[in-house]
């Protein structure tokens, strides 16, 4: 009986403990089967919150009874550093060259490995800006570039084959971009290069798409110099930063392609941050007001043409929220109640749009198309943002199906162009009829002057006719 005890009270100090002390008990397995790219399961992270920002890495390798189930934290506050530990293990048949990968959100960012020999390796890279130096600092001469002139924008690391490794990750939110929860993902390094040229074919195709009809908007609107084409040729300039600005499966593409943004900033935030929010905004306004005019929503409801002009003004406040306030509650609780708004505004258009349709404008009827795959992947996209289901995750992981299931950025972009190609051709509608108007107010111009010379002729010879008879008569 007294031994039973013992044991019992043993195996209820042990799971007490257990409950508060919750280290990874089992590596992370990479074969040759693993993915390129590959998540840590949760259950197999465990995570501390750091509320002071003053704990140590010397302190965690020593004592990890602070460390907790990764379930226990709800979401990251940004003014808490984050500790996070797994276990690695390469039972591959070769040596890897590893990836932390997704990580452009991160304000800071630093790993500590150990080895088997139980060594320490520090990955410190921050990679908020996710910036590379390979352009701006080393010139467009790409062949003559020296390995000490590279300087590399991931975070990577050496697992021999057979290695086991225990990772200690350090990582705090950046305001800009919640992360809605902690997560580890690693990537093989040489083979992850290989397969990223896809997505960058898919966004120059995207970006080409825009950029090209911007050329045409731009000069639309110098020939007509109204507010609608004006509109639509700046809502496409902004469109054109967002592929560039935007996070997309790895990484950002402005600082790699236009100038060095490498720790660049304005007003204290991050320079590529600043020019996704600036033309996030303008994007989202310059349609709602290119709407308005294309519409005609003003004459005709003015109601909903008032809505309009509040829902701008609230654009405006909600980024410069976000911009410039740190805030550590829940995000979705800005996020949710901004998107449904965004898209409730979309469908309004959307209802004004139709209700031109019937009345004969046959201009709006590509305005309408347009506006329906728009308004379907603004949905994908804002479900993607607050991360609730969407039905894109039931795609399949391939080919550009991929880049649609888990990319919110790819999934926005591509809604602004099928929305700018399909609206290209309302606008050339719109176009066309206002140069028939022009030309046929320009017939009936000359016309008039015709009849009123006619008229003038007639009047002429009348009266030299009389005139004539006035004199004859006289004689």
């Amino acid at each position: 009986m007294l031994n039973s005890l013992k044991k019992y009270s043993i195996l209820s100090i042990w799971l007490v403990f257990s409950s508060v002390v919750s280290l990874p008990s089992f590596a992370y397995t990479i074969t040759d089967a693993s993915q390129v790219s590959f998540k840590i399961p949760s259950i197999e992270i465990s995570a501390l919150e750091d509320t002071e920002g003053n704990i140590k890495f010397e302190q965690l390798k020593n004592d990890k009874s602070l460390f907790k189930p990764l379930s226990t934290i709800n979401f990251l506050k940004t003014s808490n550093q984050y500790w996070m530990v797994t276990k690695l293990e390469n039972k591959s048949s070769i040596d890897k060259q590893l990836i932390f990968d997704k990580l452009p959100n991160w304000e800071k960012f630093k790993a500590y490995i150990i080895k088997s020999d139980e060594k320490v390796e520090i990955v410190d890279k921050n990679q908020s800006s996710y910036s590379s130096m390979i352009n701006p600092s080393v010139g467009s001469n790409l062949v003559k570039i020296t390995s000490d002139q590279f300087d590399s924008r991931f975070a990577q690391f050496n697992l021999a084959r057979g290695e086991s490794i225990t990772v200690f990750i350090t990582v705090k939110a950046n305001y800009h971009f919640k992360h809605p929860d902690l997560s580890i993902n690693f990537a093989d390094y040489p083979k992850y290069l290989e397969l990223k040229r896809q997505s960058l074919y898919f966004e120059g195709v995207l970006l080409g798409a825009i950029l090209s009809l911007l050329i045409f908007s731009v000069y639309n609107a110098f020939i007509f110099k109204d507010l609608t084409s004006t509109c639509y040729a700046l809502w496409l300039f902004f469109s054109c930063l967002l592929p560039i600005s935007l996070s997309m499966l790895d990484g950002q593409r402005f600082n790699e392609f236009l100038i060095d943004v490498h720790d660049q900033k304005i007003f204290g935030i991050e320079l590529d941050f600043f020019v996704l929010y600036v033309a996030g905004c303008f994007q989202n306004i310059l349609y709602i007001l290119f709407s308005l005019f294309f519409l005609n929503i003003k004459s005709q409801n003015p109601t909903v043409a008032k809505t309009l002009i509040i829902y701008c003004l609230l654009v405006s406040v909600y980024y410069l929220f976000q911009l410039f306030v740190a805030y550590d509650f829940d995000a979705n609780i800005l996020w949710v109640p901004f998107y449904t708004i965004h898209v409730a505004v979309l469908l309004l258009i959307l209802g004004c749009g139709i209700n031109n349709s019937l009345k004969g404008h046959s201009s709006t009827n590509f305005f309408n198309i347009a506006l329906v795959p728009y308004i379907l992947f603004r949905i994908f996209y804002s479900l993607g943002i607050v991360k609730w289901w969407s039905p894109l995750t039931l795609l399949p992981d391939s080919g550009l199906l991929y880049f649609l299931k888990y990319s919110a950025g790819i999934q926005q972009v591509l809604s602004i162009t099928l929305e700018a190609v399909i609206m290209s051709l309302a606008v050339a509608h719109r176009s066309k009829a206002l140069q028939d108007a022009i030309t046929q107010s320009i017939q009936e111009q000359k016309k008039f002057i015709e009849d009123q010379n006619k008229t003038l002729d007639l009047t002429v010879t009348q009266r030299t006719l009389e005139l004539n008879a006035k004199k004859a008569n006289i004689q």
